[in-house]
């Protein structure tokens, strides 16, 4: 009885365990790299107050330390309504965590939303 759990069975368990801290890894550094992508984009927008070719160029090259090929996606709001003002515009920039499994033939896009604050007095144009 002093071997109740042999060495396979615990090798097995260790295999599975070490496999799931890795993949929860993998998510951690994409889901990172993702949402560096998000804000650098929003943050652009806020500074530029709109969606510029400045902030395109951002979003096109900051692409490639991503580990996705999907490009952002940003959409504009306008007459965004908070609290009493009604004249604000807002951009909704949404950024893809992307997992290719090619030997699956899977492929999962996990989409990362982020808005920037109300830019007022700025129309919707370009987005």
């Amino acid at each position: 009885m002093r071997e109740a759990i042999g060495g396979s069975w615990l090798m097995y368990i260790f295999i599975v365990f070490l496999f799931t801290i890795i993949l929860l890894l993998v998510f951690a550094i994409n889901y990172l790299s993702a949402y560096r992508l998000n804000d650098e984009i929003v943050s652009c927008i806020e500074q530029k107050e709109g969606y510029t070719n400045e902030c395109k160029t951002v979003a096109e090259t900051s692409k490639n330390y991503t580990a996705n090929n999907r490009a952002p996606e940003v959409t504009c709001t306008e007459g965004h309504y908070t609290g009493l003002s009604s004249n604000g515009s807002v951009y909704d920039v949404k950024t893809f965590i992307t997992f290719n499994f090619p030997l699956l033939n899977i492929k999962i896009n996990i989409p990362l939303r982020n808005k920037s604050r109300s830019i007022y007095g700025v129309s919707c144009v370009g987005a």
